[in-house]
């Protein structure tokens, strides 16, 4: 009978022999089909191991300790090193292009001067790269890390530590910097067109000379992005602001006079326990293009400041969205409603020869709303359940399939529309029948 002294020390025996020889395991493999990826054969990720020059896109080398790794050379794009330990490990020449490094920051071991030893450093491609802080506890420490003029599209700092870093010149289009700290961050010269900085922390940040059309800024922390900040930009000196988002900000007092903000979102966004609520008191829009523009629940908005607009004066509303307000006496004579969303108190609100061709006026009471038989409407127009738009002498003019926008010509504007349906930008605003096109 085996003693239990030696069963124990069998056991400890085969535990470290697992540890340096590991049987079947010793493959790296393909992150999506799980498959071994050729030229690992008899590779196992641990401390010291080598991978030089090795093609490793799409491995999966995650949650290892690759303490004084060699990566030299080696091509690791779209590869995931989530939460390994890169103490000391050797990136010269590698490709990390679209690499995930989530929780590799300097408590694990990734360095900048680790990063600034890749090819694709050197040659300013970090597209799509994970920089995140994925989880609390996790470190994703950037604090004056150099990312000038870099490619960074579509790259990841979620809840990332980068202040005072240096992202001049940087194409952040499309990047998720959502919950950064970028406090005295340099952003003169960026391209953040589409990125989202919602959440974040950007004190005494630089934004001279940035693009942040189409930007997300809402819920900005610790103040938000001030005005000061905002008038430098490259973006509003070109008066282009085309779908920024503003939520949870407050905007009073702002200038916006003859800027494009088609398709801008100042909206009251739903969310618990919001700090700030978006207010646009006192801000000027005179002579601003607000087509499309999203002001749904913002209270402070008045008729004033709508009808000093560069669109008012050009009869041209469409898709805007007014829900939530009270649109009391408000006069859209004459005005181009179609895909407006008017959800809000309507009493007494002038629609005489408006075009309300897919617009949305549920759950309100158009009881002493005005309309005449130069109102227009369409088989996607939603009125009241209790309102009948024939009765009121409004008239009826049906949209072809494939004029998602009712404009009456079937063009680029309509595949556009279709794109931000499939794609879901447009929430629930335009019914999802509108775009059977076999109805």
């Amino acid at each position: 009978m085996t003693s239990p002294a030696r069963y124990g020390i069998s056991i400890l025996l085969a535990i470290a022999l697992l540890n340096v020889c590991p049987i079947g395991l010793a493959e790296i493999y393909h992150r999506e089909t799980s498959s071994v990826i050729p030229g690992t054969e008899g590779l196992w990720p641990k401390p010291g191991v080598s991978f030089a020059n090795l093609s490793l896109e799409f491995a999966d080398l995650s949650g290892f300790d690759l303490t004084d790794a060699n990566f030299t050379g080696a091509d690791l794009r779209n590869a995931i090193l989530q939460g390994s330990w890169l103490l000391r490990a050797v990136f010269d020449d590698a490709i990390v292009e679209g690499t995930d490094l989530t929780c590799t920051g300097p408590n694990e071991g990734l360095t900048a001067e680790q990063l600034y030893s890749t090819a694709s450093y050197r040659n300013k491609s970090l597209m799509e790269t994970e920089f995140s802080q994925a989880m609390f506890g996790c470190s994703g420490d950037f604090r004056e890390w150099d990312f000038t003029d870099q490619n960074l599209s579509g790259a990841n700092f979620a809840w990332a530590e980068l202040s005072r870093a240096n992202l001049s010149g940087a194409n952040l289009t499309q990047a998720y910097m959502m919950g950064a700290n970028l406090t005295q961050t340099n952003l003169s010269g960026a391209n953040l067109q589409n990125a989202n900085l919602s959440h974040s922390t950007v004190t005494n940040a630089d934004f001279a000379d940035a693009i942040i059309k189409g930007a997300r800024l809402e819920s900005i922390r610790d103040g938000g992005l001030n005005s000061e900040q905002f008038y430098k930009t490259a973006s509003y000196q070109a008066k282009d602001l085309v779908g920024i988002v503003f939520g949870q900000s407050d905007l009073s007092g702002w200038d916006f006079r003859r800027q494009n903000l088609t398709d801008a979102v100042f909206s009251q966004l739903p969310c618990m326990n919001c700090l700030v609520t978006t207010s646009v008191e006192n801000a000027d829009f005179t002579g601003a293009i607000i087509k499309g523009a999203d002001f749904w629940g913002v209270q402070s908005l008045l008729r004033e400041q709508v009808y000093s607009t560069a669109s008012y004066a050009a009869k041209d509303l469409r898709g805007i969205n007014l829900g939530d307000i009270d649109l009391s006496d408000w006069d859209f004579h004459a005005q181009d409603l179609s895909n407006a969303y008017l959800r809000g108190t309507l009493a007494q609100t002038d629609f005489r020869d408006a075009n309300l061709s897919n617009a949305d006026l549920a759950a309100s009471s158009l009881t002493t709303a005005i309309f005449s038989s130069g109102t227009i409407y369409n088989q996607w127009t939603v009125f009241p359940a209790d309102f009948d738009p024939q009765s009121v002498g409004l008239t009826r003019i049906e949209s072809v399939p494939g004029d998602f926008n009712a404009d009456r010509v079937i063009d680029v504007a309509d595949i556009e529309l279709l794109q931000r349906q499939v794609q879901g930008t447009l929430g629930n605003r335009l019914s999802p029948a509108k775009f059977d096109v076999n109805q």
